[in-house]
């Protein structure tokens, strides 16, 4: 099995998306305009995330943020 490296951060205005690919990192920024306070990856689930905003309540992500929806 593949080791995923994904590092994700809230930016104040966005998430953005860090992915290890061929040596080096490719950064996308999902979820533009929403302000994320809290990021939880999810125990019982590698790929879902829950992320806490300002104004949207929770959101749930089910691939690590990569499809820019939760």
């Amino acid at each position: 099995m593949k080791k995923e490296n994904i590092f994700l951060a809230a930016t104040g205005r966005s998430l953005a998306r860090a992915e290890q690919d061929n040596g080096g990192w490719q950064i996308t920024h999902q979820l533009e305009g929403v302000k994320i306070n809290t990021i939880v990856r999810g125990a019982h689930n590698s790929q879902k995330v829950y992320l806490g905003t300002q104004h949207h309540g929770l959101m749930v992500s089910s691939d690590l943020g990569k499809a820019g929806k939760a």
